[in-house]
């Protein structure tokens, strides 16, 4: 049989990036020496999965630039210089309610500048696809390594990065120039929060080319805990239009991956299609996606290494699958 052609997808969701940043990292050592970026032959992520994916990919010479343990430090250690003062405030008294925007993005562009550089999209180590939404022209949007794969290519990774993650509300949209349009893009979670339907249609498109299987593996970022209604304090807030868009977003989120999950569980076969999607509840963690305090980052690191211990058996076997 033909060697898998392997795909990663990873979710959005802020801070709690932390949680398949995580995963990467126990993955890696698995297949260690060989490096994460290449045991895929693609990666897609949406916002913070975007900016892992891109990581990843980041070419030093002939191999990639960054381990995963590296990314993971973008999150435990930058939090609050991209999230600064993050978490959940009494949102109708917040002057970014007023402003547009709760951060600047001088913190976020200073994280991706030192991670991402200057190198251009189109010299990623491994094909990468990162979503985004087009709020000039009212349509996704998808920037890629190569242009057969999306719409936009002929802009750096840090300009990708944050036109995935550029969360309406938060951050100001990205500015694009490209094939004769001036887009402004914003975080792809408008769409899809969980890019595993569209690793999924790219992946099995080139699958199906070369006559390979395909592997898919699906990081999630964390959801609310089963049947945990939303705080009392923050119902009370909804009225104000910042909590009631920041719920709409979390709600999109939450629903579109478990739908692209109950699809993808339902098309898997063993044979053509091999899928795994790994993701837990945030417990006792904060589900909000600024929200950087220190307490917040630890617990969601911790949430994440229970959840590399409970998952070892399907780790062992999405590493064996990676290395057919």
């Amino acid at each position: 049989m033909a060697a898998p052609y392997r795909v990663l997808a990873i979710d959005g969701g802020g801070i709690r990036g932390i949680i398949p940043a995580t995963v990467l990292v126990d993955l890696e050592r698995r297949l260690a020496p060989r490096p994460l970026a290449s045991a895929f032959d693609l990666m897609v992520g949406t916002s913070t999965g975007g900016i892992i994916a891109l990581g990843l990919t980041v070419p030093e010479g002939e191999h990639p630039r960054h381990p995963a343990e590296r990314l993971l430090d973008l999150y435990l250690s930058d939090g609050q210089t991209i999230f600064p003062g993050g978490g959940p405030i009494p949102l109708a008294r917040s002057a970014w309610v007023r402003e547009g925007t709760r951060y600047s993005v001088e913190g976020l562009e200073e994280a991706l500048a030192r991670f991402l550089g200057d190198t251009p999209l189109t010299a990623a180590f491994t094909d990468v696809v990162v979503t985004s939404y087009d709020l000039a022209y009212g349509e996704p949007v998808m920037l890629a390594s190569r242009p057969e794969l999306g719409d936009v290519s002929d802009v750096t990774m840090a300009v990708a990065a944050r036109a995935t993650s550029a969360a309406p509300m938060f951050f100001k949209p990205q500015v694009v120039t490209s094939g004769g349009r001036e887009r402004m893009l914003v975080d792809g979670g408008l769409y899809a929060n969980s890019p595993a339907l569209l690793g999924y249609l790219l992946g099995s498109r080139a699958a199906a080319r070369e006559e390979r299987p395909l592997v898919l593996l699906s990081l999630g970022t964390g959801a609310r805990p089963p049947h945990d209604p939303l705080p009392v304090a923050e119902r009370a807030q909804i009225r104000d239009a910042g909590a009631l868009a920041r719920t709409v977003l979390e709600a999109v989120a939450t629903g579109g991956g478990r739908l692209v999950h109950e699809l993808l569980t339902r098309l898997a076969d063993g044979d053509r299609l091999r899928y795994w999607r790994l993701q837990t509840t945030v417990g006792p963690c904060s589900f909000t996606m600024d929200d950087s305090s220190p307490e917040n980052v630890a617990c969601l690191h911790q949430r994440a290494r229970e959840l590399v211990a409970e998952k070892d058996r399907d780790l062992s076997a999405i590493a064996h699958a990676l290395e057919t």
